[in-house]
């Protein structure tokens, strides 16, 4: 059974979430009871084994060790890391590969952490306002009173999920995005996007999405078969 941790706080909704270290974070209104609690988690089971089996399945790669040559993901295609005994101060990449100091190897981590975020920022600041703009224009005269918008957009770091979306209308991506092929990056932006309309996976969700990414189920199935591939 795993680790269950349950959080009441001001909110008039109960949610449940799996964490990527396999606890279950559950919220709930103040108010609410332990068994109207213990009743939510119980109808989830199925959900919570679904999800728990996935975070399993996508674990956690080989832990790097940052070598000469070593190869490391940028948007689906592999560099070589090339380590020179001087260079520059953090970590560059010139579209063959990836240049770090030796006197830099012991932040290496660190250092292609920061690479990807901010590389993952780059790419929501373009791909963003191009698929809420699709999504706008896709109800031709009626997109004027149905236009989406989003409050927050921000970089995580995050194993289990590539993209995610509150109710608030708040984005979140994990860093690991920009690890991904351009398709996929634009699959889980799409996906995130259609949220903010849609808060769930119903048909309504996947007919929309797929007026912005026609070809979205291509993209998911990769997605789903090389997911923890991609992981750094």
């Amino acid at each position: 059974m795993p680790e269950i941790k349950i959080i009441k706080e001001s909110r008039k909704t109960i949610a449940i979430t799996v964490l990527d270290d396999k606890t279950v974070l559950v919220k709930a209104p103040r108010y609410a009871g332990q068994k109207f609690i213990d009743d939510f988690i119980k109808s989830k089971e199925k959900w919570l084994a679904k999800n728990l089996k996935e975070i399993s399945a996508f674990a956690r790669p080989h832990k790097r060790q940052f070598e000469n040559g070593e190869m490391f993901l940028f948007l689906g295609s592999s560099y070589p890391l090339q380590i020179e005994r001087a260079g520059a101060k953090g970590l560059a990449f010139n579209g063959e590969k990836f240049i770090i100091a030796l006197s830099r190897i012991k932040n290496a981590k660190t250092l292609f952490n920061n690479f990807y975020k901010l590389q993952t920022q780059r790419i929501l600041d373009e791909r963003l306002p191009y698929f809420i703009g699709l999504l706008n224009n896709a109800n031709g005269f009626f997109s004027f009173f149905l236009d989406v918008k989003y409050k927050n957009v921000k970089v995580v770091n995050s194993y289990n999920q590539l993209g995610a979306c509150t109710k608030n209308g708040d984005l979140r991506f994990s860093f690991r995005l920009s690890i991904m092929p351009p398709e996929i990056i634009d699959y889980v932006i799409a996906h995130e996007i259609v949220h903010l309309k849609h808060f769930n996976h119903s048909p309504k969700f996947w007919q929309e999405l797929e007026k912005v990414l026609p070809n979205y189920k291509q993209a998911k199935e990769y997605l789903r078969k090389n997911h923890a591939l991609m992981l750094f």
